[in-house]
């Protein structure tokens, strides 16, 4: 009896070792993500190095375009953030990735509330799609 628990230990933690890691355990952080160029259908590109985003720009080291503080709060639902110009905050907002080229953000001006919906109506809404490698 003894030796029939143990062995069915065994297999359960062994099934348990074996087991595949979920696809949301293995992403990488946000700010990982959205690292490198990305581009409005309009042809605006906005580049993510570091927590810094240049809007606007060429993306290149002489034309980056304008310059954003950028921290994530992606812990939260939705995730969050604000972009910041000397320490004061100029927009607030929040994304979604829709898979690994696409990322969807919505924001709103100092005076007025976060949106709370992606989709929401009031607000700047942009859809990116990664260009490729980042352009210094």
């Amino acid at each position: 009896m003894i030796a029939r628990i143990l062995l069915c230990t065994l297999v359960s933690v062994a099934s348990a070792v074996a087991a595949p890691v979920p696809k949301e355990l293995k992403q990488k952080p946000d700010n990982s993500r959205m690292q490198g160029v990305w581009k409005e259908a309009d042809g605006t590109r906005w580049y993510f190095d570091g927590e810094k985003l240049y809007a606007g720009g060429q993306n290149t080291t002489t034309n980056k375009g304008i310059e954003y503080d950028i921290p994530l709060r992606p812990n939260l639902v939705p995730p969050e953030f604000d972009l910041m110009v000397m320490g004061k905050i100029q927009y607030s907002g929040i994304y979604k990735f829709s898979g690994d080229d696409e990322l969807l953000i919505t924001y709103s001006g100092t005076n007025q509330a976060r949106p709370t919906d992606i989709a929401q109506a009031n607000a700047n809404r942009h859809t990116l799609k990664r260009e490729g490698e980042e352009k210094k």
